[in-house]
């Protein structure tokens, strides 16, 4: 299982290996802060069976600039945090804690996404002017058991929480794992997109394969730094002045950690790694290269084997773009209309202004200049004068300006916006809607309305323009709608749930502002009813179970496949590896000898890939007389397990327990204590096979390597402790 997935994951990144490795420029100084959720449900066991997921995880860490700031929550019912707050990403320790935390994550039990998200938005500091996102890594089965209550609370945090997150500006994007994401009409896509908890359809994606995910992480950090692409040839990487940081990410198709990388600098030197100034970071099937203060030039990566990799590289370059508009020599934010200012912009690093531009190439450098009233807009050129891009403008009108700022060369792109008021002011938000409760208890549905005094009240307008509300908007119809009236906003509880409300006002001058508020629709004889569910469920599974224990029969302990002969025709292939495996593992449902032998071939398969551990695979997956030999040879348990378990050979004549003359007879053996066996088996054409195993019936409590000097056949028990078998 394991070769075939690596075998379909190579086959995924075919389309990036073969495009043009690619490098992408993070433009400015901008802080991120950054909360990855990452579910640990039972059900990711399937739908991300190659553990994709933390593979993803640890790499967007690492690519993420040092001065980043994250956490970590793993989910099912309940949550786990990596770390209390946010966390600087500042050292190796750190980083290594981060990757570690995500590499111990287990999937097991149901699924509860939406407090997650919510225990995500309360990370954020809403005063600090940091980037804020929010990265979901889920298969969307959102799964209560039966605890509709939680369910319904759960969607009332999130729609809290996702108010919150509009009203802060934190971005919130997902990545959905599993089949199931295929189908966007599905109830898993749904739970997370852009309806639900992704900002916007580009920020949602079912591609979790490494060439994509990569592709996918490019885009999420381009938008939220800004960036630009450029194309990086034959492994080559060109690393402009002024870079503070730059960060290379390197995938392949193979296991990265067997293939040696190297990076060169312009002169051929070796870049060693454990220098405080590079970093490298290897994991599955990706690896990252930090460069920390990098001198200037083209650096070369090279692999010790003949593989083909895809890279991308993210300078770091801590620039800014100071955007000022100044009357004569002083800065306003206020003029009069008709007047003509000066735009200027300045590229600044360390708080230091950039002067020097020689080594960039193809400059360019705008400003838009739009009237908020009418949306019209112009640009005009900037032109460079000592170290500051200038250009002049005239206000036509009365109206608020916005003026957006673009600076941009071969290797960094930048932009910055400013506003200013010709004789007008712009309205603004001074205050938030609370959140609204809505009380059904077995009504059709409840109405509220929030007179416009209320809905006013959030609004400054300091020139007093006027404004009024253009659009009313509910993040879900189906459980509350809302709709604007003359004596204000009508609130329409329908179903048990909660929904966020969005409101867009516009002044007179066309400047507009969204606020967002969550409203909650109770429903009380209904929670006491669901409430109610699963004390009346637990009952009845708590009997059955009971009922069930009564009646089991289970096999407890461990086999191991010590030694497997295969004689075919006069050649003789021998597996001496030997693998033990929990009962519940090696016979599974079926609970025959194939299917414990099926799981080992598999192994390994996946282990040693030689000529003899490929024809025991085979043989294996062949449908032969020895399959049938092998189904024919069952395991049957004992109360609890507490005696050990049967072994039970029907009638064969391509079976013998031990004893290879003894074809064709049915017998039964009591696997009581520790038990040595061999069993052969055998087709029509000549081809034979001897089978030894061990069988220790009490649960494994020491490590591989302990069992395995307690139970060698030199401790092993002698034949007279067989005496009991009944044959």
């Amino acid at each position: 299982m394991k070769k075939v997935s690596i075998v379909c994951i190579c086959l995924m990144m075919m389309t990036l290996i073969l495009s043009p490795i690619q490098q992408v420029y993070a433009l400015t100084n901008k802080e991120l802060d950054v909360v990855l959720v990452l579910d640990q449900s039972g059900s990711m066991k399937t739908n991300d069976e190659n553990n994709l997921m933390k593979e993803a995880a640890k790499t967007f860490v690492t690519m993420m600039p040092s001065n980043s700031r994250i956490n970590i929550i793993s989910f099912n019912l309940s949550r786990s945090t990596w770390q209390s707050g946010l966390t600087l990403l500042d050292s190796d320790n750190t980083l290594a804690s981060a990757t570690s935390w995500i590499d111990e994550i287990e999937y097991t039990g149901d699924t509860d996404v939406g407090n997650a998200v919510a225990d995500a938005v309360d990370m954020f500091d809403d005063s600090d002017d940091t980037v804020k996102a929010i990265l979901v890594f889920s298969d969307g089965r959102n799964d209560f058991g039966y605890d509709r209550n939680a369910e319904v609370e759960s969607d009332e945090r999130l729609d809290d929480a996702l108010s919150e997150a509009k009203n802060n500006n934190i971005q919130i994007y997902c990545i959905g794992y599993g089949e199931e994401m295929a189908d966007m009409s599905d109830t898993p896509y749904q739970k997370l997109d852009s309806i639900a908890i992704a900002d916007s359809d580009n920020r949602i994606t079912t591609k979790t394969d490494a060439s994509s995910i990569s592709e996918y992480f490019n885009t999420v950090i381009a938008e939220l730094l800004g960036s630009n692409v450029v194309e990086v040839v034959n492994n080559q990487i060109e690393i402009a002045e002024n870079v503070k940081e730059a960060n290379i990410n390197i995938t392949c198709d193979e296991d990265i950690s067997t293939v040696g990388l190297t990076l060169l600098d312009e002169d051929g030197n070796i870049i060693t790694f454990d220098d405080t100034n590079a970093k490298i970071y290897t994991y599955t099937y990706s690896a990252v290269i930090k460069l920390y203060d990098p001198d200037p030039g083209i650096y070369t990566i090279q692999t010790s084997k003949d593989v083909e990799i895809s890279a991308t590289y993210i300078p770091y370059y801590d620039f800014t773009l100071d955007v000022s508009v100044l009357n004569g020599n002083s800065e306003v934010t206020n003029v009069n209309s008709g007047e003509t200012v000066t735009i200027n912009a300045k590229v600044k690093q360390d708080d230091t202004t950039i002067t020097d531009f020689s080594s960039y190439n193809d400059i360019i450098a705008t400003a838009t200049v739009t009237a908020l009233d009418t949306d019209d807009s112009s640009t005009i050129d900037l032109t460079l004068s000592s170290g500051s891009f200038i250009g002049n403008y005239t206000f036509d009108h009365e109206a608020t300006y916005q003026i957006d700022v673009y600076v941009s060369s071969d290797s960094f792109e930048l932009s910055s916006s400013t506003t200013i008021q010709a004789n007008a002011q712009a309205i603004f938000i001074n205050n938030e809607i609370e959140k609204q409760v809505l009380d059904k208890t077995f009504k059709s549905s409840v109405t509220k309305t929030l007179d416009m005094t209320t809905l006013n009240s959030v609004i400054s307008d300091e020139d007093h323009v006027g404004f009024e509300i253009v659009n009313v908007e509910s993040s879900n119809t189906d459980k509350v709608e809302a709709k604007l009236t003359s004596d204000g906003l009508e609130l329409t509880g329908k179903s048990w749930g909660s929904a966020h409300v969005t409101l867009t006002y516009k002044d007179s001058n066309g400047n507009s502002v969204d606020t967002t508020f969550s409203v909650k629709v109770s429903d009380k004889a209904l929670v006491a009813l669901f409430a109610a569910i699963p004390i009346v469920i637990g009952v009845i599974i708590l009997l059955v179970i009971l009922f069930v224990m009564s009646k089991s029969k289970i096999i407890r302990g461990h086999f191991t496949v010590n030694e497997i002969i295969i004689e075919d025709r006069g050649d003789t292939t021998i597996i001496a590896t030997e693998k033990t495996y929990p009962s519940n593992v090696f016979l599974r449902r079926k609970k025959t000898l194939l299917t414990g032998l099926n799981q080992y071939a598999r192994d390994m398969y996946n282990m040693t890939f030689d000529e003899d551990t490929q024809k025991l695979y085979e043989l294996m997956n062949q449908n032969t007389t020895i399959q049938e030999a092998l189904d024919a040879i069952k395991f049957k348990g004992t109360y609890l397990g507490m005696k050990g378990c049967k072994l039970v050979i029907k009638k064969n004549n391509h079976v013998s327990y031990g004893d290879q003359y003894s074809f064709s007879k049915a017998s039964t053996h009591h696997l009581t204590t520790y038990s040595s066996f061999t069993i052969y088996v055998q087709d029509d054409q000549g081809l034979q096979m001897h089978i030894t195993l061990s069988y220790a019936p009490k649960p494994r409590r020491k490590k591989q390597d302990d069992f395995e000097d307690d139970f060698s056949f030199d401790n092993a028990p002698s034949n007279d402790d067989f005496d009991d078998f009944t044959f």
